[in-house]
């Protein structure tokens, strides 16, 4: 059936909206007519752009003497280093985690089961285990922010260091 007859089915005309306050105009869809993926920009063929900066890349690399009239390939070998935790945007928003404990090859002893028992009176295990995590995170914090107000000391110093040194260059 076709959309314009099944819309006139309904009371609809042409030139008005369904409804009121309703569009009166079609909404426009374009219509893909290539097999190019989703975003890609009409013009630009990036496709194989990536082999031409490669194969530009080692051209440069090539050195053509004149007076022998040889190739010589000299290759700058750069040596890979690892991504600094501080440094990096990326890893310095993770947190590191309480390592997991293996149960295999553990077998609890009658002390151990004696301990468990009292513990079990108190609270259990899990309550205690998650109320250590909480002192150690907070005391964790606790040894970081120390730390960032050092640092900040330590860098408030070194400025006024240099602005002293500064004035007395000035005078002299």
């Amino acid at each position: 059936m076709d959309s314009k007859e099944y819309l006139i089915s309904y009371g609809w005309k042409e030139g008005e909206a369904l409804r009121k306050g309703g569009l009166k105009r079609p909404i426009l869809v374009k219509h893909k007519k290539d097999k190019k993926g989703l975003g890609c920009a009409p013009g630009h063929d990036d496709s194989e752009a990536w082999w031409e900066r490669l194969f530009d890349g080692q051209l440069k690399n090539l050195d053509v003497s004149g007076k022998s009239g040889e190739i010589e390939f000299k290759q700058n070998e750069s040596v890979a280093t690892g991504v600094s935790k501080s440094s990096s945007p990326l890893y310095r928003w993770f947190v590191k985690g309480e390592g997991l404990e293996g149960t295999i090859g553990h077998t609890p002893n009658s002390a151990d089961s004696a301990v468990v028992a009292k513990r079990k009176r108190r609270g259990s295990d899990g309550e205690l285990k998650a109320k250590r995590a909480k002192k150690e995170k907070k005391k964790e914090k606790k040894e970081k922010k120390e730390r960032k107000r050092l640092k900040r000391e330590k860098k408030l110093k070194k400025k006024a260091k240099l602005l002293r040194e500064k004035e007395i260059v000035s005078t002299s």
